[in-house]
């Protein structure tokens, strides 16, 4: 991922430069609303399941203040999708085989989730805490992933995300933010469940200086930023349907206080590249994505 991120940075500042001529339904019984963030974001999982499993979370949690104590409880899924959409952005070059397994007791929990996607897979350890205050979902956490084939995030620690999810009834407002390995990522969403239809609105945005990525070339800051709309459907609590579409990005470095967005880029960089070229380089595709999901619970006594 750490490699993806900085090619494509690399190829808008080399290109960029005018004198020389960058994140990218199934029925997983998850009772926690960050690892359901977690697992929707990647294009797996029904938005319409987050309402439900908030509420479970959260009388779970409650329980506990009055019950005696019970034992953890574990649960977990696999599956397998068209693609491996996360954030809005097709990163897996192809289908993907996902797994899950979570432990969870009075709130907290603990998850790891992999995929196949990329040369070498990914796994994502997860632990938070989930609660309801005054009647709203309360959830926070942090993610830690993991590229065995990266060595730069091969290991614990080296690329982490903090984050904080509330929800309201149908709606849901998470936000996650780079404590570890890449400074300066940020991504918000804004969720929305109707029966069988799920619908999310994200925003990335990634500002990096020079002393993370040295391009050789001078640029003091990279910015990119991107927003991108998702519409889901249920089909049943295993099979679902998702369209993502980018609906807005941008791009653009700085030098010596000097500016260069995606278009600046373009004309310095000939006829043979266009603004679209530019973005598609830094940023990411744009084009609409269609992810079909399914997975199915794996029974644990």
């Amino acid at each position: 991922m750490l490699k993806r991120q900085a090619a494509r940075i690399e190829a808008f500042l080399i290109i960029g430069t005018v004198s020389a001529l960058q994140y990218l339904p199934k029925n997983w019984s998850y009772k926690h609303s960050i690892v359901l963030a977690h697992i929707i974001e990647r294009g797996e999982i029904h938005m319409q399941k987050v309402k439900t499993l908030l509420t479970a979370s959260a009388i779970a949690a409650a329980a506990t203040l009055t019950a005696p104590a019970a034992m953890a409880e574990v649960e977990a899924s696999v599956g397998a999708s068209s693609l491996y959409l996360f954030r809005g952005m097709d990163i897996g070059d192809g289908a993907q085989l996902f797994g899950d397994l979570t432990v969870s007791e009075a709130g907290f929990y603990a998850s790891v989730w992999g995929s196949s996607a990329g040369e070498g897979g990914e796994y994502d350890l997860i632990t938070g805490y989930s609660t309801e205050v005054g009647g709203v979902a309360v959830g926070l956490g942090v993610i830690n992933y993991i590229y065995p084939s990266d060595d730069s995030s091969d290991s614990v620690g080296d690329f982490s995300e903090a984050f904080l999810t509330l929800g309201f009834g149908d709606v849901e407002l998470t936000y996650w933010n780079n404590i570890a390995g890449l400074q300066g990522d940020e991504y918000i969403t804004l969720g929305y469940t109707c029966d069988s239809w799920s619908f999310v609105l994200g925003h990335s945005r990634t500002d990096h200086n020079g002393d993370v990525y040295d391009s050789g070339l001078g640029f003091d800051s990279t910015e990119r930023e991107y927003t991108h709309f998702d519409i889901s459907y249920a089909v049943t609590d295993n099979l679902s349907f998702t369209v993502s579409k980018v609906i807005d990005r941008k791009a653009e470095g700085t030098s010596g206080g000097t500016t260069v967005d995606a278009k600046d880029v373009a004309n310095a960089a000939g006829p043979g590249f266009s603004e679209k070229d530019i973005l598609d380089l830094a940023v990411g595709d744009d084009d609409t994505l269609f992810v079909v999901s399914y997975s199915l619970p794996i029974e644990i006594k």
